[in-house]
């Protein structure tokens, strides 16, 4: 794309160029003819024909002001910045290539973030498997000393054996 813009912006240069050649060659083989073509312009802008003339015969005594002039009232023909083809290539490359990462951008983060995920799921299946010993060791211990205490009550109540002996 960054060629193909290269390439039209020569060319769209090229043509404007000649453009501005002719329409200079127009004004210097006909100079009236140039004038009227100005005055015309200038009065379909909004300038009374008084006006309008002055303006003319003033622009007429510096030819490159009356050419530049003419060139964008008459014929449409300003200066455009279209003089910088290998600019206009590089903004259109570099635009295609962030146009083209940013479809790309969630695949990768989302990729990353997975594996985050799965990370953390490792993590909290660990933490659960932890915590299920814990509490088995934890109820085993409980009942143990529950039984142990029922059975020195017993043993106490029965009056057999020596309180705080007793055996599982």
């Amino acid at each position: 794309m960054a060629a193909g813009s290269y390439l039209s912006s020569g060319a769209q240069k090229e043509i404007f160029d000649k453009e501005l050649r002719e329409a200079e060659a127009m004004a210097e083989r006909e100079p009236y003819m140039a004038a009227e073509g100005l005055l015309k312009a200038l009065a379909e802008e909004g300038l009374s024909k008084e006006h309008s003339y002055r303006m003319v015969k003033v622009l007429s005594q510096q030819q490159n002001v009356f050419l530049r002039t003419f060139q964008e009232k008459v014929f449409g023909l300003g200066s455009a910045e279209i003089n910088r083809p290998l600019q206009a290539a590089l903004i259109m490359g570099v635009s295609f290539m962030f146009g083209a990462v940013i479809p790309i951008v969630p695949y990768t983060v989302l990729r990353g973030v997975s594996a985050l995920l799965r990370k953390e799921v490792e993590i909290l299946e660990v933490q659960a498997t932890i915590q299920t010993r814990a509490k088995e060791e934890m109820s085993k211990a409980q009942r143990e000393y529950f039984l142990r205490e029922q059975l020195r009550q017993i043993q106490s109540e029965l009056g057999v054996g020596a309180p705080g002996k007793a055996e599982v």
